[in-house]
């Protein structure tokens, strides 16, 4: 019998989980005092999804993980060993989120900006593959975010710091003006460290250092991910501060981009030789490279 294809995206606020071709899939919201990445919070969690909303024996799937590409190793096998050694899943494979953004947005080449919760990185990617020499890094993710927004209200700390009214109360015209100052940055300011550059001098870079004959085609393909990149308000500005060098393009998540993906993979497997790679050892042996050594493998137990 077929395992059924599930995709699992994991960061900081919320767990995403659903079968491949779902319009939607099931979200946990998490709070702002828990750890996603404790191992017992991160069992129970899955445990809750599989029974309660796939209603689904983790045994009987295949699951797909969009990754961060800065997702530490420690962190990787963790959710690996979660979903083998306790969950049982059939078997796991990571994507780097980049691209299946970057196949939610129906393109293969585009500059991706993720915003995530440790960082703000800015990644090229042509043909679907990561151009990481072109890469850039920032500190001013989710995190830095809801630091400015607690120091905007004096208050406790915002956790939805992208919602629909940020752009448009009167009282968080200072906390708008620093994200468009700091965040989003502007064409004159050069004052930021090289780990605090706001999203423009970041593309600017990113753009000089690309190749000539596939610079014209990335600048008009920039997708915003993660963080405040559902706030329309914030969405408009950032057009503002790249018009008329980047063009910004929508993309549907990469969530969304895992489904399409797994659809896509699961074809090909029908006309190519199996590429998992069994697990005969421990999950610490078999996840030893990082995201642009093992793009694309699949990690599976050892069903004998």
């Amino acid at each position: 019998m077929p395992k059924a294809q599930i995709v699992l995206q994991i960061d900081h606020r919320k767990i995403l989980l659903g079968k491949c071709g779902d319009a939607r899939p099931f979200s946990m919201v998490i709070s702002k005092d828990a750890d996603v990445y404790n191992r017992l919070f991160l069992v129970r969690a899955l445990q809750d999804l599989f029974q309660y909303s796939l209603m689904m024996k983790p045994s009987d799937t295949e699951v797909l993980l969009p990754e961060n590409v800065l997702l530490p190793l420690d962190l990787k096998q963790l959710v690996s060993r979660v979903l083998l050694e306790i969950l049982k899943v059939s078997s796991i494979m990571f994507v780097p989120d980049v691209l299946t953004t970057c196949i939610a947005s129906g393109v293969r080449n585009a500059i991706v900006v993720d915003i995530a919760w440790e960082h703000l990185v800015v990644v090229p990617v042509f043909d679907l593959r990561i151009l990481q020499k072109q890469m850039t890094v920032s500190v001013k993710g989710g995190k830095f975010l809801h630091k400015l927004a607690k120091e905007a209200r004096q208050a406790d700390l915002i956790y939805q710091v992208e919602e629909a009214g940020l752009w448009l109360k009167e009282d968080l015209a200072h906390l708008r003006r620093r994200i468009e100052k700091e965040v989003i940055g502007c064409e004159s300011d050069d004052t930021f460290d090289i780990d605090e550059s706001p999203i423009t001098q970041m593309l600017r870079e990113v753009y000089q250092n690309l190749p000539l004959d596939v610079r014209g085609t990335l600048k008009q393909r920039v997708i915003v991910t993660g963080w405040l990149s559902n706030s329309r308000g914030f969405r408009n500005q950032l057009k503002k501060a790249l018009f008329p060098h980047f063009s910004l393009i929508d993309t549907m998540g990469p969530w969304v981009g895992g489904s399409l993906y797994l659809e896509h993979y699961a074809e090909l497997e029908k006309f190519q030789t199996n590429q998992k790679l069994k697990r005969c050892k421990s999950v610490d042996q078999v996840v030893l490279d990082d995201w642009h050594l093992q793009s694309f493998r699949s990690y599976t137990r050892n069903c004998c």
